[in-house]
């Protein structure tokens, strides 16, 4: 999966300019920690960070992946935002109770790779946040160990199917996470990145990266259309460019 970068000063002299030229882009590989550097045609070097989280961008690849018919991959990238989610979720309810970040990373570190106990961290923090059970789906979980530990192919229907499970399930509770506890949630985004920082400059365009006709699309519509253009999915959003 690639990003498009623009270089930050090529646009403020097209914006002081009043000039309606084209501004090229380049296209960069997802890097894990969001950072890309740029090295424009004009010779500006640029540093751009992507803002968006984990989960959405794994959700982004999963759909990449289905839209390109790989279906198995496509489970195993939205499986893998499901679990990224639960860590966000748990960092944004240890957040509202006070907890320090150096304490909450304390916390999940030994966690990392420990599938199980990341869903009962998240399933108290729901419960605590809350105050209500979240309902795990079992067959979910069944067909997700499948698939990943089993090596299954799932049918493009099941895959389609998986990731519109982890789209509805995932929007739902971040809408409960952000009306429970807004500041927490806004603030554990910068915070679950463990990104190096940045020295924070203007904000570029913003988009979102989710997939918003998955729910309604059907497997075939999804399948035939093409990335990045809406019908499928956004482009992940690009934030903050500091010129260096």
């Amino acid at each position: 999966m690639e990003v498009p970068i623009s270089c930050h000063k090529c646009r403020m002299a097209l914006i002081q300019s009043g000039s309606d030229a084209f501004l090229p882009s380049f296209r960069r590989r997802i890097a894990d920690d969001g950072v890309y550097e740029l090295t424009c045609l004009e010779g500006h070097v640029t540093v751009t960070v992507l803002a968006a989280m984990k989960f959405e961008l794994l959700f982004d690849s999963g759909a990449h992946a289905f839209s390109d018919g790989y279906s198995r991959e496509a489970v195993v990238s939205f499986a893998a935002a499901q679990e990224r989610f639960y860590e966000f979720f748990v960092r944004a309810v240890c957040r509202k109770c006070g907890f320090a970040d150096a304490a909450i990373k304390d916390l999940w570190t030994p966690m990392r790779r420990l599938s199980e106990r990341q869903l009962g961290a998240f399933l108290f923090a729901h419960l605590v946040l809350l105050g209500k059970a979240h309902a795990v789906d079992e067959n979910r979980s069944a067909f997700r160990n499948k698939v990943v530990h089993n090596g299954y192919f799932p049918k493009e229907a099941e895959a389609f199917d998986y990731g519109r499970y982890v789209y509805d399930t995932t929007t739902g509770l971040r809408d409960d996470l952000t009306r429970a506890c807004p500041e927490a949630s806004t603030g554990v985004t910068v915070a679950c990145t463990d990104r190096s920082p940045v020295e924070a400059g203007p904000p570029c365009a913003s988009t979102s990266s989710t997939l918003r006709s998955w729910r309604s699309a059907s497997p075939t519509t999804m399948a035939g259309a093409e990335v990045a253009t809406g019908s499928a999915t956004v482009t992940p959003r690009l934030s903050t460019t500091v010129v260096v």
